[in-house]
């Protein structure tokens, strides 16, 4: 009888130590931040990056497109055009208060960012503090975070005005609206300035700018999206035609 109760004894640690071990190779699921379905792990993006935090087709509708732009001879690079589904998703982020989906729009290129950008300081475009409060967030730090570069906010806003209600010419006069801040220290450094969407580009210049006179030795920008203009909208439209055999 005690050969038995041992052999079972036995049999118990071998299944715990089995478990142990299994656990080690079981990929685990998580949820998608935007469909809030289950994750597949096997899914070739997933095993590249495994803690991203969107789904494989939910990344596929965002159709990240990378242009590279330049700005009073700085040069920058936008990831997304600011089309309907970028603009529904920022709008949860920035009018619906969803902090949660802020780590999507970045996450399947945090790595190639972070390495070409990693002797740079991230300066994100200001924003009123006023709407930071009421948030409880700053939603383009949230955005750029992910890419894991230090931050510094180095830039303020000092009147409250939405730039989308603002026609072209008012928005060349951003620039009266921004300021270095107190506690700027950009001197001698690789400046990374960020910012959500670049419409006209009036404020990208004016931050830019004011990065310069304070001091930094390198200046790169990064935006998430980039609104097109009408021929560039007219070219991307008939090029999905092409590709979907619409004619």
């Amino acid at each position: 009888m005690l050969e038995k109760e041992k052999l079972f004894l036995w049999r118990i640690e071998l299944a715990k130590a089995w478990k142990k071990l299994a656990t080690k190779f079981v990929l685990p699921t998580s949820m998608c931040k935007v469909c809030f379905k289950e994750i597949s792990p096997q899914s070739w993006l997933h095993l590249a990056h495994p803690k991203a935090k969107i789904c494989s087709a939910c990344f596929r509708s965002f159709s990240p497109h990378f242009k590279a732009i330049k700005l009073d001879g700085v040069t920058g690079l936008s990831i997304y055009s600011y089309d309907e589904v970028i603009r529904e998703k920022l709008y949860q982020l920035k009018g619906c208060f969803d902090q949660e989906i802020a780590p999507v729009f970045l996450d399947f290129f945090r790595r190639e960012l972070h390495w070409n950008f990693r002797k740079f300081v991230a300066v994100p475009a200001p924003s009123w503090e006023g709407d930071n409060q009421l948030r409880e967030f700053n939603h383009v730090v949230e955005i750029f975070k992910v890419l894991g570069l230090p931050i510094q906010m180095a830039l303020v806003k000092t009147e409250h005005i939405k730039q989308a209600d603002l026609n072209f010419e008012k928005r060349q006069e951003v620039s009266q609206r921004i300021e270095l801040s107190a506690n700027a220290n950009l001197k001698g450094k690789y400046v990374l300035f960020v910012d959500d969407v670049l419409t006209s580009g009036a404020t990208a210049k004016a931050c830019i700018h004011l990065l310069q006179q304070a001091g930094a030795k390198k200046i790169r920008f990064l935006v998430m999206a980039k609104t097109e203009k009408p021929k560039e909208k007219r070219k991307k439209e008939t090029n999905e035609n092409i590709n979907t055999g619409i004619r």
